[in-house]
């Protein structure tokens, strides 16, 4: 439902390309839609999105996101582009939603990562806690220079063993996981 109001709606009838503004404008879509169909909207509920434009003329990467983060890795050093702290459908006073769009110069040695929730949210190791962001950079600093579909090998594994520490325990996946990891 949502994809296809993004490129029908917003991207080719209004010519909407800026990744912030395609959030806001999809933002309001949703609450509208929402309060249209549901007595109980309280706007609490939301979808964390984060979105990229890739200009390939001036070399650029533009990117925002709503609760979710862009991943750049460059030089060995995680730089962190941080969403804004709402997420999709959560706001229907579109004056009070904030979004911060960033600009990325693209080196040849950058390496991106965009991802839910659900990786650094997965119960699990021999304390039954949380995976975190902290466990989930230090991985992708550990793997980033290898070719990506060894990363994501990896990062596969990494999540199996944390969700199965040790024969007393196991632990089901709770969230959804997507990462997407790419270079130009």
């Amino acid at each position: 439902m949502f994809l296809p109001m993004i490129n029908n709606n917003i991207v080719e009838k209004k010519k909407i390309y800026s990744p912030k503004e395609i959030l806001k404008a999809l933002n309001q879509k949703i609450c509208e839609t929402l309060i249209d169909h549901s007595e109980k909207f309280t706007g609490k509920d939301g979808m964390d999105v984060s979105m990229i434009f890739m200009d390939n003329i001036e070399n650029k990467i533009i990117f925002a996101g709503a609760k979710n983060p862009l991943y750049l890795i460059r030089n060995n050093e995680l730089i962190i582009f941080k969403g804004s702290s709402f997420s999709i459908g959560n706001s229907a006073d579109i004056s009070k939603v904030i979004i911060e769009e960033y600009t990325i110069d693209i080196k040849k040695v950058d390496i991106f990562y965009m991802f839910s929730d659900g990786y650094a949210d997965q119960i699990g190791g021999t304390e039954g806690k949380k995976l975190k962001y902290n466990r989930f950079r230090n991985l992708l600093l550990d793997i980033h220079q290898l070719p990506l579909n060894v990363q994501k090998d990896k990062l596969e594994t990494y999540i199996k063993d944390w969700q199965n520490p040790d024969s007393r325990n196991s632990y089901e996946q709770i969230d959804d996981i997507l990462i997407v990891g790419f270079n130009i």
